[in-house]
């Protein structure tokens, strides 16, 4: 019997996140909680966020689900050991904003903001839930725009490993 999906992508946990500012927090944006969030304090030098692997990983993309995912396009430079493989602006969504790059190898991944954010809603404020915690409230009211990086959760992607 041959199976009846083909794995395209392995996703990769970091073991340690630190942050040009509320460091302690950092972790919450790639705890797998929707409700929490990392946001950096506004000081343009202070809005990065790097995650660290145990061993290199051969990266391909990120998903990333940004507070006010709806209303605010992020300029972001990412790199990986240093090298910048993508630097560009966020689409405003409905959730995840997914960044491909060139296959990538490296330990260390830096997502750093380039630019000041604006809130501009996308989507004309349509909301088709009663509360906050059932429409997935994408945080634009607790964290302030302008350089404040603020990432709900990240997930990190690369190639699947060949079938063995």
């Amino acid at each position: 019997m041959t199976p009846s999906f083909r794995v395209t992508r392995a996703t990769y946990q970091p073991v340690a996140v630190t942050a040009g500012a509320n460091t302690a927090e950092a972790g919450r944006s790639i705890d797998d909680n929707e409700l929490t969030h990392w946001a950096s304090d506004g000081v343009p030098a202070n809005a990065w966020i790097e995650y660290r692997f145990d061993s290199p990983v051969a990266l391909n993309a990120l998903d990333l689900k940004l507070v006010g995912w709806r209303s605010r396009a992020y300029s972001l430079s990412i790199t990986l050991d240093g090298r910048e493989v993508w630097r560009g602006e966020t689409e405003r969504s409905l959730g995840y904003a997914h960044v491909t790059f060139p296959a990538a190898r490296g330990q260390v991944l830096r997502i750093r903001q380039v630019a000041a954010v604006a809130d501009v809603d996308a989507f004309g404020k349509v909301v088709e839930l009663s509360s906050a915690r059932q429409s997935g409230d994408t945080g634009a009211d607790q964290v302030a725009p302008g350089w404040r990086l603020a990432i709900v959760e990240a997930d990190f992607h690369g190639a699947a490993p060949p079938a063995r």
